[in-house]
């Protein structure tokens, strides 16, 4: 028999939903009654959790990050004779109200699979204007008027003499949270000319522990935050795992762009958001393809939040791009035209079966997001050549970098690398495409974790 872990009264009479702190156990560790087992952060103060028996966490169901209802099951705790109970999928992020960060999970991590591209140069990225996800603003009350805010956000409002009924809430059902105080603030530095577009804050996702290292993901083109499986499986239970999808992919806004600064200076303020949210500081960036070139955005505008970039398979430091399989991947509407295109990818095409296919399809299924990632490859790589060139980005790279390319690729010539200056170590992986963490894993991961400083 299994016993739930609940918020019960911890969540006060008007909060509706809480953000989980902290577990003080694992999944499979022993508990006793009235242990601290987790700890909450409700509108008044953190709470602890204790566990209602003795037994065997079994599963969390709601990882440290994570804002969930009142009424969601934090975890189960069982007698230790069955089997472990695999973290449930949840589903409050198709939810209006839900928070811009996604607490990640295993069934989102096998939703779909690698897919990407490329990028092109850096511009300068504008501070002041920031193109982030940001939930449709509601009232910060309850239905009994009482405003719902963050211990943070109040504090950060009182020591800055802000009233917290002129704040703009952007947490779920209607939450003020430090982010909206700093946007508050930040709005008023700018003499009330920034720009914040409540339709375009892109999705971030976050798994691991905090106080870890964190490492930052960025997908490819044509792929999204969940493609990064089993990397960001194998990482998770050293790191901080961060992922967000890039703009125009996955659950980010299906907006389009008119230069690569423009996408960039998105991705950028992505970075800025996990500061804001209190998620990292400063992260170690993994990116591919497209998401290979945001990472160098990112480390050219805020140097400081960027500790080491690794880079696989990056666009824009030289070569053209395979504009048929830009073409083909941004317009599949069906299995078996996608299909065709992404076994343009890999070197063994066998990886790239029906089953796979459909669950990168399902994906896919919006035609706003085609038709947005269509535009994407006219605005980035016109007839296939990047619209910029970041190679004198790259040479002025202070932090660690490393750049992994299979020698197969298809997509992105290795050739590339003839314009990769001296210092920067390169990974050439033989019968491997244009997605090496797809067809060689363990390899990749070997190579991050060396770079973070885990291996």
């Amino acid at each position: 028999m299994k016993t739930a872990i609940t918020i019960g009264a911890a969540g006060g009479e008007y909060m509706e939903s809480v953000v989980v702190l902290e577990w003080a156990a694992t999944v499979g560790s022993q508990v006793k009654q009235g242990d601290v087992i987790v700890t909450v952060e409700t509108a008044k103060a953190a709470t602890d959790i204790e566990a209602p028996c003795d037994g065997v966490l079994e599963a969390i169901h709601a990882q440290a990050g994570s804002e969930v209802p009142v009424s969601t099951v934090l975890g189960l705790i069982g007698n230790g004779a069955s089997d472990l109970v695999a973290t449930v999928e949840r589903k409050a992020g198709d939810d209006a109200g839900q928070s811009a960060i996604e607490q990640d999970n295993e069934a989102a991590s096998t939703r779909a699979p690698v897919t990407g591209c490329v990028g092109a140069a850096v511009q300068p990225v504008a501070s002041s204007r920031r193109s982030v996800q940001q939930p449709a603003a509601t009232p910060a009350h309850s239905p009994s008027g009482r405003l719902i805010v963050s211990p943070a956000a109040r504090k950060a409002a009182g020591e800055r003499g802000i009233a917290l009924s002129s704040l703009t809430p952007t947490g779920a059902g209607g939450r003020i949270k430090l982010r909206d105080v700093n946007d508050h603030v930040q709005a008023a530095n700018n003499g009330g000319d920034m720009e914040v577009n409540p339709a375009s804050r892109l999705r971030l996702y976050a798994a691991g522990r905090r106080g870890t290292p964190a490492v930052l993901l960025l997908h490819g083109f044509g792929a999204d935050a969940a493609s990064w499986f089993p990397v960001d499986r194998a990482l998770s239970g050293r790191c901080h795992v961060l992922k967000m999808d890039l703009p125009g992919h996955g659950k980010s806004p299906a907006v389009g762009v008119d230069s690569f600064g423009a996408f960039a200076a998105s991705v950028v303020a992505g970075l800025d958001d996990l500061v804001t949210e209190g998620l990292a500081d400063r992260v170690h960036v993994v990116g591919h393809s497209l998401g290979g070139a945001c990472a160098l955005a990112m480390a050219q505008a805020r140097p400081d939040r960027v500790a080491s970039l690794t880079l696989i398979a990056p666009g824009g430091i030289g070569g053209p791009v395979n504009h048929d399989f830009l073409v083909r991947l941004s317009t599949a509407d069906g299995v078996d035209a996608l299909q065709a295109a992404l076994r343009m990818m890999v070197a063994n095409e066998s990886l790239i079966g029906r089953e796979f296919s459909a669950a990168a399809m399902g994906g896919r299924a919006d035609p706003a997001l085609r038709m947005a990632q269509r535009s994407l490859v006219d605005t980035l790589f016109p007839g296939g050549e990047p619209s910029f060139d970041l190679r004198d980005a790259l040479a002025e790279m202070q932090v660690p970098v490393r750049i992994l390319w299979g020698r197969e690729d298809a997509i992105v010539s290795p050739e590339a690398l003839a314009h990769v200056p001296a210092h920067v170590a390169q990974h050439l992986f033989p019968g491997v495409g244009h997605v090496p963490q797809l067809e060689a894993p363990g390899e990749v991961i070997r190579i991050i974790e060396s770079v973070v400083g885990i291996g």
